[in-house]
């Protein structure tokens, strides 16, 4: 975790009282020309360059694209020599080296060129990736802000941005920074999940919410009239009116402990409020509890008091009395808050056409019409196998009753060629082999459809198939891929298992975090190594056996107690891990974004099947099925700057003897996944 407020002030934006200060990072643009962006073409270097410089131009950038990036760094170096004053020469210069594993001059070149001209964005922008990859993570956000500001079109950078402030947390912010925020949750093509640890900081450092969340984790009796006196006051007010605050509730999915206590007792004030009075002082606080508990499946514990007012508020929606509609809709999202309110018709109907864009219309748009529409869907799914498996058959079930992963925003970046994806990733190999576009995609176990709805939008000219065993989970695959205008991919019922009975082949397979919830994970892997076409691509996420310690605990703490797999039993089995001491090994789980919901934690700890791996066994079953190890695609930046640091001369990254040893000096490396790519020779 990044903590701004707890840094030295040397650090970035600090200024005397600790806050984070944007205005004291962004620079104002110069009189001397709009910002540069890097585009494929470099711009001229000199003011009116001759054919000559055009061309030493034209040729390194094509030595680049081609993946010959020493030779490129040589050619920007001549460029450079000749042209020393030219912000652009060193900026493409660090482009280069970049490309070339070469990170600390990239970085030094990114400085030359905003030495020469403050207020180009483009070098603000990839000196802040050089930053990343280099594991500084705190003199990076400088410059992705920096980039972001200075750009003519603000979502040039903005994914960048949203990406930074994933570890951010805030103890303070400028109003910069909370106008960077909200730019971000209104963007387009932004995962928005990126934002929620950032805006959760930023909200609990407002005068009196922190105070107000720690209360709200003391017995109501003693909570219930501080929290009353609070959300009455002039803090809670701005709380329930910040746009930050009903952004990460209607399009996240909030897994900030304090906040999540808090907001739990915000929904029982509206609650009691609404139950006494018939009215909503704040809709659309109510509406966003709403949204925000039918995301996770409404995890959050209900008091014995509590479930008697929300009981009695749905015994009188299903039988609407003679009451202004204004009643019945208040009604209506006081029980939106605690369950799904699609079984009450009567009551909706009762309580008049929704106001287009009203709090009432949220809701109903998220816990009626979109489920609907996945129902129907349900019906058109083509089945592709037979589903026999045993561990597949309880496996499907299990994501039937809770399809996974929960979500509401990608990430959507400008799509490119598979080769120009792959020899991005891994300079060293040659794309070559690969039949002419377009390419044939396979992306098994897709799930709810995010990870095959990135992969249709990575890469260009590619059409892709996405298979499940869960309809429910295709389905909302599908409406999403409608609704993203996602038009070049499909979406089929089948078991891994038995794909290899079809007669398609595919240039790249993408299984991430499926193989391991199968039975015997290695024949999964080698029917989809048989679908490979010749010199394709496999990217496949397993767990880490190391990675994973913690989890494996919790798994085994919900085992012993015995937990059962459904809604109450996830929502009894989160409470016992909260309660447990901070220190607790077990209790580390909590922080995990799928703990936050019941599919979530059913996937996370109470998973029908599941095996973690080690290094050494996935390079035995790489060496096994023939394929040939090309590195690992990673979020961490840490882990390239660990292999780097022990491992300096290695620039391929790709000896997994070697990895091995980086995770054990870092355990937390491969937390999530391995994620890594193979090529069928």
């Amino acid at each position: 975790m990044v903590d701004f407020g707890a840094e030295p002030r040397k650090s970035v934006g600090l200024s005397a009282s600790g806050e984070l200060s944007l205005s004291s990072m962004v620079s104002t643009p110069t009189r001397s020309g709009r910002p540069s962006v890097a585009t494929a073409s470099p711009p001229p270097v000199g003011g009116r360059p001759g054919a000559s410089a055009l061309s030493a131009l034209r040729d390194a950038a094509a030595l680049l694209r081609r993946g010959r990036a020493g030779e490129a760094v040589a050619a920007y170096r001549r460029i450079v020599k000749a042209n020393p004053d030219n912000p652009e020469a060193h900026h493409n210069l660090g482009v280069a080296l970049r490309a070339d594993g070469r990170g600390e001059e990239a970085i030094g070149a990114y400085r030359r060129a905003l030495e020469l001209r403050p207020g180009y964005a483009a070098a603000h922008h990839h000196l802040a990736q050089a930053l990343d990859a280099s594991a500084r993570p705190m003199e990076a956000l400088k410059h992705h802000f920096q980039a972001f500001r200075l750009a003519s079109d603000r979502s040039d950078f903005a994914q960048a941005l949203a990406h930074a402030l994933r570890p951010i947390r805030l103890k303070s912010a400028s109003p910069v920074v909370v106008e960077g925020l909200a730019f971000l949750f209104a963007a387009p093509d932004i995962d928005r999940q990126d934002l929620m640890a950032v805006t959760a900081s930023l909200l609990l450092a407002r005068d009196g919410v922190s105070t107000a969340a720690e209360a709200a984790a003391r017995p109501w009796a003693e909570a219930g009239p501080i929290l009353r006196q609070w959300w009455q006051g002039p803090s809670g007010r701005a709380l329930c009116a910040d746009a930050l605050f009903h952004g990460l509730l209607r399009e996240t999915i909030l897994s900030e402990e304090r906040l999540e206590t808090l907001t739990a007792a915000l929904r029982r004030l509206l609650l009691e409020e609404a139950a006494r009075a018939g009215a909503l002082g704040d809709a659309e606080t109510a509406a966003s509890l709403a949204v925000q508990g039918f995301a996770t499946e409404f995890a959050l514990p209900v008091a014995d008091a509590e479930q008697a007012l929300v009981d009695g508020l749905a015994a009188a929606l299903r039988e609407p009395p003679p009451a202004p509609e204004c009643r019945v809709g208040a009604w209506l999202l006081a029980v939106a808050m605690y369950r799904p309110v699609g079984a009450f018709a009567g009551a909706v109907a009762a309580s008049g056409p929704a106001r287009p864009g009203s709090a009432l219309a949220l809701v109903l748009a998220r816990q009626c019409d979109e489920p609907e529409r996945d129902r129907a869907l349900v019906r058109s799914i083509e089945s592709v196998t037979p589903i026999e498996d045993a561990v597949s058959v309880a496996v499907r079930a299990q994501y039937e009753d809770n399809p996974y992963p929960r979500w509401r925003s990608i990430m959507r970046r400008p799509a490119r060629p598979l080769g120009e994806v792959v020899t991005s990733l891994f300079p060293s190999v040659k794309a070559g082999g690969l039949p002419p576009p377009p390419h044939r995609i396979l992306v098994a176990g897709c799930g709810t459809g995010r990870h095959a709805l990135n992969v249709a939008f990575r890469y260009a000219d590619a059409t892709v198939v996405a298979v499940d065993l869960s309809r429910a989970a295709l389905a909302y695959g599908m409406r999403r891929a409608r609704e993203l205008g996602a038009d070049n991919i499909s979406f089929r019922q089948a078991d891994i298992l038995n794909l290899g009975a079809i007669d398609e082949r595919f240039d790249l397979i993408e299984a991430s975090g499926v193989l391991h919830h199968m039975a015997d994970p290695i024949a999964g892997w080698r029917v989809l190594a048989g679908l490979l076409a010749p010199g394709g691509f496999i990217k496949l996420g397993l767990y880490s056996r190391l990675g994973r310690q913690s989890i494996e605990a919790a798994r085994r703490f919900v085992a012993e107690r015995g937990f059962p797999a459904t809604p109450e039993g996830i929502r009894a089995a989160r409470q016992a891990i909260r309660a447990l001491a901070a220190d607790d090994p077990v209790r580390k789980v909590a922080d995990e974004l799928d703990f936050a919901s019941i599919s979530g934690c059913r996937d996370l700890l109470f998973h029908v099947q599941e095996r973690a791996f080690t290094l050494p066994e996935i390079a035995t079953a790489i060496d096994a099925l023939g394929l040939r190890f090309l590195g690992f695609e990673l979020m961490d930046d840490g882990a390239r700057a660990a292999y780097a640091k022990l491992f300096p001369d290695d620039r391929e990254r790709n000896d997994l003897g070697r990895w091995r040893q980086v995770e054990e000096s870092r355990p937390a490396t491969f937390r999530t996944m391995y994620q890594f790519w193979c090529r069928n020779p």
